[in-house]
């Protein structure tokens, strides 16, 4: 079975709800350090001969329009990650979708291909945000995949399989990151946190589960998490660790997973997931 992966294209200071920390105001000053963390993907990608989708910022199409290029030209799927790197749930309908078409002309004037993917930053497509996959819809976005279901306690309550959003405007596949645990208790598998900090092996065992039971994993890596030596931010503890932690151990965790399992665009993954919708298999329905 086919999986995604997936790529979140920003800079190594781009934190959402960090203003104390970093300020947006300082962001054009501070180095940028993402072409030779994204040439370092690049290079273990076409080493092991995948293709991924990078949901790519309009912040970073503006001030870097050489990284847009670079993965153009290696053949890999240019997805869209938003404008300003401002969480959906904070934004609303109007700034969400103002944010977004900036996105879309900033990143767009340099994919090769129309957009049709979309990831909001830090996963903050909820349910306090059903408005946004109408707006996605109006826009010719084909999916998203901006889910992190979790449910450690409470739970937000969000699908863990691959599904159709059901919109006035049209469909979107939602594709949501890939987790681990009972339907009672789950947590995140897929993101470069979880690939960094959890025993190979044991993320190895999840996929494999993942793909026996029909359903493909979405993986999501930065290219920051692929640069040990970057600047600290003082974060608070937790976002400190889960952002700053055994970043030195990605390379070689992504690399085992990358041969062991069939990885491809997540566009790709789309169409194969949508043809088992209508077929009766994965998950169907709204949100």
């Amino acid at each position: 079975m086919r999986n995604a992966l997936t790529v979140d294209v920003e800079e190594w200071f781009q934190v959402c709800r960090a203003e104390r920390y970093v300020p947006r105001a300082t962001w054009n000053r501070l180095e940028s350090r993402l072409r030779p963390s994204l040439e370092r993907l690049l290079r273990l990608f076409e080493a092991r001969r995948v293709r991924a989708t990078f949901f790519v910022l309009g912040f970073v199409a503006e001030r870097t329009p050489g990284a847009v290029s670079d993965i153009a030209s290696a053949g890999h799927e240019i997805g869209l990650h938003g404008h300003s790197h401002e969480r959906a749930d904070d934004q609303g309908p109007e700034r969400f979708e103002s944010d977004l078409v900036r996105g879309m002309e900033s990143v767009g004037r340099l994919a090769p291909a129309p957009i049709r993917g979309y990831r909001a930053p830090e996963w903050s497509l909820t349910r306090r945000t059903p408005w946004a996959f109408e707006i996605l819809a109006a826009h010719a976005f084909d999916y998203d995949s901006s889910y992190l279901p979790l449910r450690l306690g409470v739970g937000n309550g969000l699908a863990r399989r691959p599904h159709v959003v059901k919109t006035a405007r049209g469909p979107v596949v939602e594709m949501p990151l890939s987790t681990f645990g009972s339907d009672v208790v789950h947590g995140p598998l897929g993101n470069g946190t979880a690939v960094r900090l959890l025993p190979g092996r044991f993320v190895a065992r999840r996929i494999a589960a993942l793909n026996h039971s029909g359903v493909p994993a979405v993986l999501c890596v930065h290219p920051w998490e692929m640069d040990p030596g970057q600047p600290r931010i003082r974060l608070p503890l937790f976002r400190g660790a889960a952002h700053y932690v055994r970043l030195g151990a990605l390379r070689g965790k992504l690399d085992a997973l990358l041969e062991r399992f069939e990885w491809t665009a997540m566009g790709e993954v789309v169409k194969e997931v949508r043809g088992r919708i209508v077929a009766g298999g994965v998950s169907s329905g709204e949100t």
